[in-house]
């Protein structure tokens, strides 16, 4: 009856957070400030380009925090969904400790802190690769044999 009760708190919980998640991407997508989820120039316009020149190394912490936020948000919204098998598996496996709650808690912040690491490294290599296009004028000129050569790395991983 206990585990029939948390499982019955669990998934609505769950699902107020996934649709929590995707209701904070699409307001952030049609606001004004919708264009720092881009690779567009934005950390040189608006507000997000005041703090850029006010902060020393402003530009690259405040473009790192905002890419990494929106890239937990998003997985927080697709793919949150895909663990709900496994968050309820390990809710089942503790449900009788008395720290349950603590537990699984801890499980969805490893898992957004994983994918936020992976979105860190993700967004640090895109700024790489975008550093060493700009020093070879032929590369921004052919910008298509950057794109050919990332497909076919991640086509031969």
């Amino acid at each position: 009856m206990q585990a029939a009760s948390h499982r019955g708190r669990f998934l609505p919980l769950m699902a107020a957070l996934i649709a929590t998640a995707w209701l904070a991407l699409w307001l952030w997508g049609q606001s004004p400030y919708g264009r720092y989820l881009d690779h567009g120039s934005w950390a040189e316009i608006g507000v997000a380009g005041s703090l850029c020149r006010a902060l020393p190394g402003g530009r690259d912490a405040l473009t790192a925090s905002l890419v990494v936020g929106g890239w937990v948000l998003m997985l927080s919204a697709m793919m949150l969904p895909t663990t709900l098998p496994l968050l309820d598996i390990f809710r089942r496996l503790t449900a009788r400790r008395a720290d349950r709650r603590w537990l699984t808690a801890l499980v969805i912040i490893g898992y957004l802190a994983v994918w936020g690491v992976f979105g860190l490294a993700a967004h640090l290599a895109d700024w790489g690769v975008t550093f060493a296009v700009r020093q070879s004028d032929w590369l921004v000129a052919n910008v298509w044999v950057t794109g050919a050569a990332i497909l076919a790395i991640a086509g031969g991983y």
